[in-house]
């Protein structure tokens, strides 16, 4: 039998060997004596066993039974484990300006009195990525955040990031130690330190004591464990997901993006997994061994993006308050004209120009397509233009007029941004209008041309960064049933409100519209810009014995406001209007503050004496069901904000009845047949009077329409007369109709 005493890891030194050779030669022979005694062997008895344990200072020289693998010297990961095929970073991974002093090299050991990453959430100051041990293995990976040149994007401190295990399907259950959290430091690096990754080490042996022997030579030695067998760490070769767990915290705060749109449409989850390989000793680096997808729709880049948020946008309120300074960003790629939209585009442009009219603002025009301004005659920059001179407004239409859509021209949003964080002119607010998503990025048109992968959208939300970083407000159209469906992309770019139902214009990061509307949704956001309210009223009447709820024009209202927040001066500059042929009257509401909020009254002019009576009144504001005040004819809609969209429906129904009176009087005057008036007052014979029998008179018969229909076939009969004193024509409602009788012969008594 064989017997192996486990011993701690010795390395003891070199001593005699024993004359194996003659042992081996004795073994042929078929002789054998078996010892069970510690005998001593060449030069080692068990007491030099024992001393080398407690020495444990020099080499080892007896061979092992079994070799251990050489321990794993860090290294830095320099192969796209989890991708051979996947890009080289791009230029866009070089630092910010004005960054601090580059890291350690990957691996390297920090120097003396340096800081490496303790892993406390929070901390964002200037720390080393920390080095990978013989037990541990580094993922880290840079957080950025605003473009600060062409290929430079400065960094994103601040970041949380956590590890999932999964499986290739995605994230599965979060990890919960604190090792599997990091937080971007100054630089934007966020590493995490794995442990548990070295790999599986051998057991090793030395030889003790002989424990069977023959003549000179000893058969059998003692096997003294120096190492025990240990597995691999639970951790290596785990693929684990890398995950945005919270944007830097501001304020004001930026914002993650969990999900971006890529191809021709389709939501992708916004995470990646590690590669085959998690091994002590390395530093996996986003970029090189993960974050390297270079499939039709995934591609990315080695920099991780954080969204800045959107500015408040301070809406100037008077002419000389300061002008708003406004910039317009054209899409003209080809699927413009394709979907027969140009000239849409151009109309809408224009109306959002004459929008702003009387607010003393500049409005600069540019334009993007394969890059910017787009090719294609007519589609230079236009430097910022006053709307109120005719040099500055004569400027943006002869541009606006003359834009043009290049054929094959593609959709690169990260020029088309970019070139307004760089503009001359930092501008309040930029609207930017986009037909589909970003097929191109960076100034030599990289990208697929036909389809979005997440590298287009990252280098736009980093140009889309610049442009807010220098304090514009950036409001995103997405026009068209390209954009109609996940707004991520647009949300990416702008910030995380969209325009819904009760979401006030002025306060929506992105609005998602048809190409029918648009003038709709750029009318919507000048109002907001030029702290203006707008009010419509869509009339409805049901004309007695016509086809109800049919549209009425001709309807007179009134509108009046008054400021309800202080400090606030509420005014419609033209009260009355008149509904058109659709049955619509419209009205805008101007506040002297961009906060302003004002009560807004609206008084129906019902036709008198017609049966007409306003029996219905619904409102909106931004879409969503608010409900007024009416009484009788006035209606009444509370807290009309600036940016806010009131719709009104103002019903009305028309009842009609036939009541009527008549009214006889004598008169000394001759009066015959009928007549609009009545004889002079001076002939009148006073009710109760006494008169001459056989004196003349004449007596009038007036009949009023006291009813709501019109009269008609009256007949008119006094007792005193054998036939008809009169037959009244048709009667409108309200109106008189005089008619008398003179008797042959003057008054007489009655029998």
């Amino acid at each position: 039998m064989r017997h192996a005493r486990v011993r701690p890891e010795v390395r003891p030194r070199a001593r005699h060997r024993g004359i194996a050779a003659l042992a081996a030669a004795v073994l042929v022979a078929g002789f054998g004596v078996t010892s069970s005694s510690a005998q001593p062997v060449d030069g080692f008895t068990e007491a030099d066993i024992d001393a080398m344990a407690q020495e444990a200072t020099g080499e080892l020289s007896p061979a092992p039974v079994e070799e251990a693998p050489a321990t794993e010297a860090p290294v830095v990961e320099d192969l796209e484990t989890s991708a051979p095929d996947a890009q080289a970073p791009s230029s866009t991974d070089v630092p910010a300006d004005g960054e601090a002093a580059a890291p350690l090299a990957r691996g390297a050991a920090p120097a003396p009195g340096s800081q490496e990453r303790a892993g406390t959430p929070g901390d964002v100051s200037v720390l080393a990525v920390p080095a990978p041990t013989a037990t541990t293995a580094v993922i880290t990976l840079k957080v950025s955040g605003s473009r600060t040149a062409d290929t430079v994007v400065a960094p994103a401190p601040g970041a949380t990031f956590r590890l999932w295990r999964g499986d290739a399907n995605g994230p599965g259950s979060v990890v919960a130690d604190d090792w599997a959290r990091c937080t971007s430091d100054a630089q934007g690096d966020c590493s995490f330190t794995v442990p548990e990754t070295q790999a599986a080490v051998a057991q090793t042996t030395v030889r003790g004591a002989c424990i069977r022997s023959w003549f000179l030579g000893c058969l059998e030695y003692e096997q003294i464990v120096v190492t025990p067998a240990q597995p691999a760490g639970v951790n290596r070769d785990v693929q684990f997901w890398v995950v945005a767990e919270s944007a830097p915290p501001g304020p004001p705060a930026w914002f993650i993006n969990d999900t971006l749109v890529t191809g021709s449409g389709t939501t992708a989850p916004y995470r990646f997994r590690t590669g085959a390989q998690l091994r002590a000793g390395t530093t996996y680096t986003a970029g090189t061994a993960y974050k390297t997808t270079t499939s039709t729709s995934l591609n990315t880049g080695p920099l991780w993006p954080m969204s800045h948020p959107n500015p408040a946008l301070q809406a100037k309120c008077a002419a000389g308050a300061g002008a708003l300074r406004v910039a317009l960003v054209v899409d003209l790629s080809t699927s413009v004209a394709n979907s027969g939209s140009a000239g849409t585009l151009r109309t809408a442009s224009q109306g959002f120009v004459d929008s702003l009219r009387g607010t003393g603002s500049t409005v600069g025009v540019f334009t993007f397509g394969d890059d910017a301004p787009s090719k294609g005659t007519g589609n230079a920059t236009l430097a910022p233009q006053s709307v109120d001179t005719t040099a500055g407004y004569n400027a943006l239409t002869a541009k606006i007029g003359g834009l043009t859509v290049p054929s094959d021209n593609g959709t690169n949003w990260d020029r088309g941004l970019y070139q307004v964080a760089t503009a001359a002119t930092t501008f309040d607010v930029a609207i930017f209008i986009t037909d589909g998503l970003p097929t191109l990025r960076g100034t030599n048109e990289a990208g697929p041309g036909n389809s979005t992968t997440f590298r287009e959208v990252e280098e736009a939300i980093f140009s889309a960064n610049a442009v807010k970083a220098r304090g514009t407000r950036l409001v995103t159209l997405g026009v068209g049933t390209g954009l109609s469906q996940d707004p991520s992309n647009l949300r990416s770019i702008s910030g995380p409100i969209g325009y819904a139902p009760g979401v006030n214009a002025s306060q929506a990061d992105y609005f998602q519209t048809g190409w029918e509307v648009l003038r709709d949704g750029l009318d919507q956001i000048a109002t907001g810009l030029s702290c203006e309210s707008t009010v419509q009223v869509t009339k409805f009447a049901d004309p007695f014995g016509s086809a109800p709820n049919a549209v009425a024009s001709g309807w007179v209202f009134g509108a009046t406001a008054t400021a309800t927040s202080a400090g606030n001066v509420a005014t419609i500059a033209t009260s009355s209007a008149t509904t058109n042929a659709s049955g619509v009257a419209t009205w805008t509401v101007k506040h002297s503050q961009p906060a302003g909020v004002a009560t807004v009254t609206l008084t129906e002019t019902i036709p008198p004496d017609q049966g007409w009576a306003l029996t219905n009144a619904t409102c909106t504001v931004n879409g969503v069901n608010r409900t007024p005040t009416r009484s009788g004819a006035v209606v009444t809609i509370a807290g009309v904000a600036v940016g806010d969209d009131v719709r009104c429906t103002v019903s009305n129904v028309q009842s009609l009845t036939t009541t009527m009176t008549v009214e006889k009087r004598a008169w000394t005057a001759q009066g015959t047949g009928t007549s609009t008036a009545l004889p002079a007052a001076s002939t009148e014979i006073a009710s109760g009077s006494s008169r001459t029998s056989g004196s003349a008179i004449t007596f009038s018969y007036t009949v009023r329409n006291t009813g709501t229909a019109p009269l008609t076939a009256v007949t008119v009969t006094d007792n005193r007369k054998s036939d008809a004193v009169c037959t009244v024509p048709t009667l409108a409602a309200g109106a008189t109709f005089h008619c008398y009788w003179t008797p042959s012969g003057g008054l007489r008594k009655t029998p």
